[in-house]
């Protein structure tokens, strides 16, 4: 899928960072964008410069790591737009740095339920449906480079979360028809919010120009 004029694209996360450039790209190619994120606050602001740039955009409220909060916002975009062309899976969060021998079960509980299930949620969610359609149709979820290699201590939790995620769609490009894309984006350190210290952050690439 090269032409993006009047097709419809779902970010989660798409409030800030990665998520919110990533609408912002597609919208600028001819898309329709629906963005979802927890902050309404923050999904509103971005809405409103989405439409500023003349690109029309909607939004929902939505937590990743609840699949009818996620089935909610695919009703929502069918509703909206009567289709969905494609899907960008963006949520995501680090946790809390914490070696592997201390963490609490709830340490990577938390991780995995947005980053691993949140991914999940959004392919139960849509998939199906976007199969159905019958048309080019894409999914696009964003990974790490740490879901590439062996990262360094205290990345437990995030890292082993993005291995999975890597290995989902993996599993995912071989199972769908011919006439859905699956792609994976392995970002490094971007200026965003998931990046943790505004010392950290700020060695990152512009989200933008990622």
């Amino acid at each position: 899928m090269k032409d993006f004029k009047d097709k419809v694209v779902v970010v989660t996360g798409g409030a800030t960072g990665i998520g919110k450039a990533l609408a912002d790209r597609f919208g600028a190619k001819g898309a329709k964008v629906v963005s979802a994120a927890r902050r309404e606050d923050r999904l509103q602001d971005a809405v409103v410069e989405l439409t500023a740039k003349g690109i029309e955009a909607r939004y929902k409220v939505c937590d990743v790591s609840e699949l009818e909060d996620v089935k909610a916002l695919a009703d929502f975009a069918w509703g909206e737009f009567g289709q969905v062309d494609v899907l960008i899976n963006n949520a995501g969060i680090t946790g809390a740095p914490v070696a592997v021998l201390d963490a609490a079960e709830e340490d990577y509980q938390r991780v995995f339920k947005v980053n691993i299930f949140g991914t999940l949620n959004g392919l139960w969610a849509f998939g199906n449906r976007m199969v159905a359609q019958g048309t080019p149709a894409m999914i696009l979820n964003v990974n790490s480079e740490t879901g590439l290699y062996v990262p360094g201590p205290m990345m437990g939790g995030y890292s082993s979360s993005k291995h999975a995620c890597r290995a989902i769609n993996e599993v995912l490009r071989l199972e769908v028809p011919e006439h859905v894309q699956v792609g994976v984006i392995y970002p490094g350190l971007v200026q965003s919010e998931l990046g943790g210290s505004p010392e950290m952050t700020s060695i990152g690439m512009p989200t933008e120009e990622f």
